[in-house]
């Protein structure tokens, strides 16, 4: 097929350019879009040896490690890379990204609240402080830390407001609480709310259909 067609090709550019990084991670690509994992392993760490430049570098790492915990079933080792690029780049948000969910896959959920910390800390909006707040708030509420879940639920909403998933997520928890023990701390809902408001201008229109 047109795959092998084209990996036959890509091998003849790395016979010919051994060292080139280029031709040994399009050969590793090749190898992943044919879904041959261990080949396309071999060849992202071939490619590495050639020292890439960085952003090359980084690129293969995270396809690496993505192939590493989602094909492999190799969290740990996927978990090695990426630590890797964050040594070089603490803040890189995909490498943290891929972190919390091999940490998720491994049942670490503690070291991956901590890391979606770490990727709240590096987001450069609010949407994706958000986003990363959320993560945070579903994994402290995975593994019972009430108080911290509420804390991330609480922010989460503060930087989206009611349209984005955090508000509809935090007001399921609070039910969730609330038929479990027979109350629930609405007044962190409302305060949620009311700091998104005093943050962001809005549109007298958007308030329509506000109710808790």
């Amino acid at each position: 097929g047109d795959s092998g067609a084209a990996i036959a090709s890509a091998q003849r550019a790395v016979k010919e350019r051994p060292r080139n990084p280029r031709a040994l991670m399009t050969l590793a690509n090749l190898y992943a879009g044919a879904q041959q994992w261990r080949e396309a392993v071999r060849w992202f760490r071939q490619s590495l040896t050639t020292e890439p430049p960085a952003p090359l570098a980084e690129w293969a790492n995270l396809e690496l490690a993505r192939i590493l915990t989602d094909r492999l079933s190799d969290a740990r080792g996927a978990i090695e890379i990426l630590n890797g690029v964050l040594n070089t780049n603490p803040n890189h948000r995909g490498a943290l990204a891929q972190v919390v969910q091999s940490q998720i896959w491994l049942g670490e959920l503690e070291k991956a609240a901590e890391s979606a910390q770490r990727l709240v800390a590096a987001s450069d909006n609010d949407a994706q402080r958000s986003e990363a707040l959320l993560q945070v708030a579903r994994l402290e509420s995975q593994r019972g830390a009430r108080d911290a879940a509420l804390d991330a639920f609480q922010k989460a909403v503060a930087f989206s407001g009611l349209e984005a998933p955090a508000a509809g997520e935090f007001k399921s928890y609070l039910i969730a609480i609330q038929s479990e023990t027979g109350s629930a701390p609405w007044g962190t809902y409302a305060q949620a709310l009311s700091d998104y408001l005093s943050t962001h201008s809005i549109e007298s229109g958007d308030l329509g259909g506000v109710h808790l």
